[in-house]
């Protein structure tokens, strides 16, 4: 969805007024800033003292916290499976998927006795309470992207750096296949299993509750 459709506009005449050197200018720094910690120490120690100068960084996280974020971040539903299968068992979902449902149904209850709601109100109140869908451990239609091999993302091969480059094109290619579909209310986006995080998604009214968290 477009948020804000007058940076949208505005934005051509940006471009023009900046002119091409400084719009490569921009490009070049995103790419290098963007890419930087996929490369060498020469990089990422440039990245670090920037960090350090902008936020107040001054050390590197350890390599295993890099590795897990970079591997969740490339196949976040193929590590959410192995997570879901090695550490919650659907005893645990069914178990919180009945205290969420208690707590809705408590919720409806104490609907009814609102003084300042009008019954038009009320109804709207109620029916979106009914319409309100969980989603809760994991997803409940594990999406294709969970059983992926090395060959979707066209072979990974080579090193770190050129596997990056590979996950973050298949995921480019995967948002642009979502064009003109019709929109899976229940995707989790850039939330996975492994998550220790929940929220309430007001644009699609569901509630998501990664495994990670419970």
């Amino acid at each position: 969805n477009i948020k804000n459709r007058e940076f949208l506009g505005k934005m051509s005449g940006l471009v023009r007024t900046a002119g091409l050197a400084q719009v490569r200018s921009y490009m070049r720094w995103q790419a290098v800033f963007s890419y930087a910690p996929m490369l060498d120490l020469r990089f990422e120690g440039e990245l670090l003292r920037y960090n350090k100068e902008l936020y107040g960084i001054s050390v590197l996280p350890p390599r295993r916290r890099k590795c897990f974020f970079s591997v969740n971040g490339a196949m976040d539903m193929r590590t959410s499976k192995l997570f879901v299968d090695a550490a919650f068992p659907e005893t645990s979902r069914q178990a919180a998927l009945g205290m969420l449902r208690e707590i809705r149904a408590e919720f409806n209850a104490s609907l009814q006795h609102k003084d300042w709601m009008d019954p038009a109100t009320r109804d709207k109140a109620v029916d979106k309470l009914h319409k309100m869908f969980l989603e809760v451990g994991h997803p409940s239609r594990w999406p294709p992207s969970t059983f992926d091999t090395y060959e979707a993302y066209g072979g990974i091969a080579g090193g770190y750096f050129d596997n990056c480059v590979a996950t973050n094109a298949r995921e480019v290619k995967t948002t642009l296949a979502r064009l003109g579909k019709k929109v899976d209310k229940r995707r989790w986006g850039s939330s996975s299993a492994t998550d220790v995080n929940s929220y309430y998604a007001r644009k699609v009214n569901g509630i998501f509750i990664p495994a990670g968290i419970l």
